[in-house]
C-alpha cells in the first residue's frame, strides 16, 4: 500500500492530481485554443472590429499551458473558470456587437435596385398588380 492513499500498482492519479497523460492532453489543448483565439483576433481585426478583450484570454490560455499549473488544482481551477468566464463575457459582447450591425445594415438599406435589374423588377411588381388572387 502507497502511503499516499492508493496502492503501488495503481495507476489512476491522486484526488486533485492529475496523470502526465491528463496534464500532455490538456496543456495541448490550451495551446491549440490558445492558437484559435490568435486566429480570430487577427480575423477581427481585419474586418475592423476590437478584439482586446481577446489578448486576457489568450493569457489564460497560455497559462493553462504552463505544466506547472497542474501541480496545484486550486488555482487551475481557478485559472480555468477565469478564462471560462472571459470568453462568455467576450462572446456575449462580440454577438451584441454584430447583431446591432445587422440592424443597422438591415435599417439603413436603402429601395435603390442596381441599373441592370431595375426593369426586371418593375415588371415583376406589375405582374404583381395585375395577378390579383388567383
Amino acid at each position: 500500500m502507497n502511503p499516499n492513499g492508493g496502492s503501488l500498482g495503481d495507476a489512476r492519479p491522486m484526488p486533485g492530481r492529475f496523470s502526465g497523460e491528463q496534464v500532455r492532453q490538456f496543456r495541448g489543448e490550451a495551446r491549440q485554443r490558445a492558437t484559435d483565439a490568435e486566429q480570430l483576433k487577427r480575423l477581427l481585426q481585419g474586418q475592423k472590429i476590437d478584439s482586446k478583450e481577446l489578448d486576457d484570454i489568450i493569457k489564460g490560455l497560455r497559462k493553462l499551458d504552463d505544466e506547472g499549473m497542474y501541480a496545484n488544482p486550486e488555482l487551475l481551477g481557478r485559472l480555468e473558470q477565469s478564462v471560462t468566464d472571459n470568453i462568455k463575457r467576450f462572446e456575449y459582447t462580440l454577438r451584441r456587437r454584430l447583431d446591432a450591425n445587422a440592424s443597422q445594415v438591415f435599417l439603413s438599406g436603402t429601395d435603390d435596385v442596381p441599373e441592370q435589374y431595375r426593369k426586371l423588377v418593375e415588371q415583376y411588381y406589375r405582374s404583381l398588380s395585375k395577378g390579383g388572387g388567383k
